[in-house]
């Protein structure tokens, strides 16, 4: 029997479920009383479209990514640039050597769904949890 999912479908249940793991990591911080007050991405993946749209319905919360595919390096070079005395502070290195793109709302909509999806990765999750264990 041929198989019935197709290769787009697999690939945004991969994507979903990565952001459903980030989405918990949030959650923690959120439930630490850290207020999070806006969410960046980084990286080769940040200039996709589509996958800055799922994190926002995901996260329920505006995507701002940034425009480079070098995430740490970009870090360290803003603290170089203030070490070498190009930029008096790292907030102002970062205005200059950070390029943002379009930020991306969530959909209201797609939000309550992924809600939904989300309890049932979350059910998933603690079903599985004892097979993730390495047998030696």
């Amino acid at each position: 029997m041929p198989p019935n999912t197709l290769r787009h479908e697999l690939t945004k249940a991969v994507l979903e479920g990565v952001a459903f793991g980030l989405k918990d990591s949030l959650d923690i911080l959120k439930d630490m009383r850290i207020e999070v007050k806006e969410i960046r991405v980084i990286g080769g993946g940040a200039k996709s479209r589509a996958w800055r749209q799922i994190l926002a319905d995901v996260f329920g919360q505006e995507i701002l990514g940034i425009n480079t595919n070098q995430g740490g390096a970009l870090g360290a070079a803003i603290l170089a640039a203030v070490g070498d005395g190009l930029y008096p502070s790292v907030e102002e290195a970062a205005q200059v050597m950070i390029q943002t793109l379009d930020p991306v709302s969530p959909s209201m909509d797609q939000s309550k769904v992924y809600a939904e999806k989300h309890k049932a990765y979350q059910y998933l999750y603690r079903c599985l949890e004892p097979f993730f264990e390495i047998k030696k």
